[in-house]
């Protein structure tokens, strides 16, 4: 396949036949093969294959040329047509007067009728002078597949096109022709799609396609909520999802993390910005850039709370440096802690914050009368870091968890500073039962485990 790609890319800027790759992509990552928004009325345990009927002998190779033709002089009736032709007076010559709204559409039309006319075992060498057909059968369509067809221009025609050349079991290749380079071949079909605008009544096409080659949904991998917002307006009687309620804009994962005027994403952002602030390191904000880096953000050493004047500071200094690599080795942790932290704190804030979008847009139905009091947000986010760090306190134990156990001192320092009552607590508090996250911002004058 990887050959086949290449030497495609080699014999397109020669504007030559670039073979067609039937192939489905369901292989890779985990994200590429999962598929979400898939159809459920659509399913099969049947693979698609591709059935063969011996071997593709040359001289069954069949070439045709195929155009579409419209008009929209009478805006209120514009009409549309398609033909494929494979020589003069050719059995399988074939031109319909269609109903579709562009000529580029007309152009896949003319590409399905040729594909379905002929065998699946015979090979086929498709000639066009429309751009918009070599490319969308032998550069993108596997790409807008991939989005689950979202935005994509003529979906019916090209997914139905596309599964019956992934049913042929032989090769079919795509050639694009400039007008001004165009044979009497290419001439034929686009003047007898012109004539037949007005000459016969309207056809329908066949766009139906079988299970095994329907694939449905986005993969996982594309699933940015920009499309998923959009692909809602595709799903009938959930067209209302992808727009917010409250804001009546596309709901993309920047809004509804961070600008919805919805209750509950603001009142979680300063819950973790109050907590936060409990541990003495500077708050770098709430941003979609700052959630998907957060784990590379640098984290210099906080500030120094203690109350001392300038000749205990230049003592503590002496004794500071005969210790310092040992004081170098408990910076680091400090600053790895404060990272975990962060991370803790924004990634469950969003998935929370989703969670809520969720249970107002699904659960209850996007009922306008319904939001969710600040004081259960508030108790169930509380709940939502006090489970993260009673997963922390259990994940220390080397007997149960081995090589995944986490370093103590990593998880001290970690919820040093944010925990309850942290000055009654012993320096080692990861067995003390009844230990949970502080409310509220903190107090002044408490006690430091900075140093």
């Amino acid at each position: 396949m990887k050959r086949r790609h290449t030497a495609n890319e080699v014999v397109r800027r020669e504007n030559e036949a670039v073979i067609f790759d039937p192939s489905a992509k369901l292989k890779g990552t985990i994200s590429k093969i999962f598929h979400i928004f898939s159809d459920t009325e659509v399913s099969t345990q049947e693979p698609g294959i591709r059935h063969c009927q011996g071997i593709s002998m040359r001289n069954e190779a069949l070439t045709v040329y195929i155009s579409g033709g419209y008009s929209n002089k009478k805006r209120d009736m514009p009409r549309s047509s398609c033909c494929a032709w494979f020589e003069e007076d050719h059995p399988l010559n074939t031109t319909k007067r269609i109903n579709v709204n562009s000529r580029p559409a007309a152009d896949i039309a003319a590409t399905l009728i040729a594909v379905q006319k002929a065998l699946n075992f015979a090979l086929i060498h498709v000639v066009t002078t429309s751009a918009y057909v070599t490319g969308t059968f032998t550069q993108y369509c596997t790409k807008w597949e991939s989005r689950g067809w979202t935005d994509t221009k003529n979906e019916a025609l090209v997914r139905a096109t596309l599964a019956r050349l992934r049913q042929r079991s032989a090769v079919t290749t795509f050639q694009w022709v400039k007008k001004e380079d165009a044979t009497p071949e290419n001439k034929k079909p686009a003047t007898q799609a012109r004539d037949t605008l007005t000459e016969q009544e309207i056809e329908d096409l066949d766009l139906s396609i079988p299970d095994p080659f329907n694939l449905t949904g986005m993969e996982l991998a594309t699933a940015t909520q920009a499309l998923v917002g959009k692909f809602w307006s595709k799903l009938p009687g959930y067209e209302d999802r992808g727009i917010c309620p409250k804001c009546k804009t596309t709901e993309d994962m920047e809004h509804i993390l961070f600008q919805c005027t919805a209750p509950g994403q603001k009142l979680v952002w300063r819950l973790a910005q109050i907590l936060w602030s409990r541990s003495k390191w500077k708050w770098h904000g709430r941003n979609l850039g700052l959630l998907l880096g957060s784990a590379l953000i640098p984290f210099p050493p906080p500030p120094n709370t203690a109350s001392e004047n300038s000749e205990l500071q230049e003592a503590n200094w002496q004794l500071r440096r005969k210790k310092m690599k040992r004081k170098k080795s408990n910076d680091k942790l400090s600053k790895n802690g404060a990272q975990r932290l962060y991370i803790i704190l924004l990634s469950k804030s969003a998935y929370f914050i989703w969670k809520l979008r969720n249970e107002c847009r699904i659960k209850h139905g996007s009922d306008p009368e319904f939001t969710h009091p600040d004081t259960e947000i508030e108790n169930r986010w509380y709940n939502t870091i006090d489970t993260c760090l009673s997963m922390d306190r259990a994940m220390v134990n080397p007997a149960k968890f081995g090589k995944l156990a986490i370093d103590p001192n990593l998880v001290l320092k970690t919820w040093n500073g944010v925990l309850h009552n942290e000055d009654r607590l012993p320096d080692n508090w990861i067995r003390t039962p009844g230990v949970l996250v502080g409310r509220g911002y903190p107090e002044t004058g408490g006690k430091s485990r900075h140093r």
